[in-house]
């Protein structure tokens, strides 16, 4: 699919705007901070390896994030979808009717378990897994990133 045509705004480094703005047919306008090509290489991605769960750290205004269940409600809607942040946003609420499984919880300090073992109970080696690490991955904690590493493909 071309998502491209969907960008009402696209990103511009070359004035330090990494920022695009994507039209989704569920979700309406998403902020999202992604290069303009992205979208299509998660589309295919997702249409190819149907996920049976996908996991973003660092939601951010969620744009990716509902841009991603919009994909995966298209190929594979059984697939789960969990994001983490660290800061708690009002529109989450909403996030959550539409199957959304978002966290507030801070993945990024190496003490941090409670996710590890969260993430653990979802592996299955039968099925596909991918992780979506938007946030600084060499902030994240090395015991939950090297799990990740173990089990999935990461974006």
């Amino acid at each position: 699919m071309n998502h491209i045509s969907k960008l009402e705004k696209r990103m511009d480094l070359d004035k330090n705007d990494g920022l695009c703005i994507y039209v989704d047919d569920k979700f309406g306008r998403l902020a999202v901070m992604q290069n303009d090509y992205a979208f299509d290489v998660f589309d295919e991605f997702i249409k190819d390896v149907k996920p049976s769960n996908v996991i973003e750290i660092g939601t951010a205004q969620g744009g990716l994030t509902c841009f991603l269940r919009s994909v995966l409600d298209k190929h594979c809607p059984a697939c789960r979808l969990l994001s983490y942040d660290i800061i708690d946003r009002p529109w989450f609420t909403e996030f959550k009717k539409s199957n959304i499984d978002i966290r507030i919880e801070n993945v990024f300090l190496n003490e941090y378990t409670d996710t590890t073992d969260y993430v653990r109970s979802l592996y299955s080696p039968q099925v596909s897994q991918l992780y979506c690490v938007t946030g600084l991955i060499k902030s994240t904690s090395l015991t939950f990133f090297q799990i990740l590493l173990r089990m999935a493909i990461l974006f």
